[in-house]
């Protein structure tokens, strides 16, 4: 769950808590993040790797699903991912589908190196 204009991840809560959430959630997110002082360089992600480096070599994250009201496992609609990337030419973000079967997911990454816009 994230709350707020800034989006501020506060983890999960059952929809019991709130009464916003009587039906469904409209969102998920997944993702990563790193940091580093103001006056340093960013630090890698990940393995360093970018995901067109492929499985071997950069890092992903699978399996991902979804449970509905019913508390079944939902597989996330084809076309229904979405990628945001803050810094392409440090870290990059790609789509990973069937690398089992049925295992959807993301592959993630990037060496950083790159120094941060204040």
């Amino acid at each position: 769950m994230a709350y707020g204009e800034d989006q501020q991840a506060v983890g999960y809560w059952p929809k019991s808590l709130f009464s916003a959430l009587n039906h469904h959630a409209t969102k998920v997110y997944w993702g990563g993040l790193v940091q580093s002082p103001a006056d340093e360089s960013s630090p890698p992600m990940g393995s360093g790797h970018f995901p067109d480096e492929g499985l071997r070599r950069a890092c992903y994250s699978a399996g991902l699903s979804l449970i509905n009201g019913s508390n079944y496992y939902k597989r996330i609609p084809e076309g229904g991912i979405e990628f945001y990337n803050s810094s392409p030419g440090c870290y990059n973000v790609g789509y990973l589908m069937n690398m089992e079967a049925g295992t959807q997911g993301f592959l993630f990454g990037g060496p950083g190196n790159c120094a941060w816009m204040i």
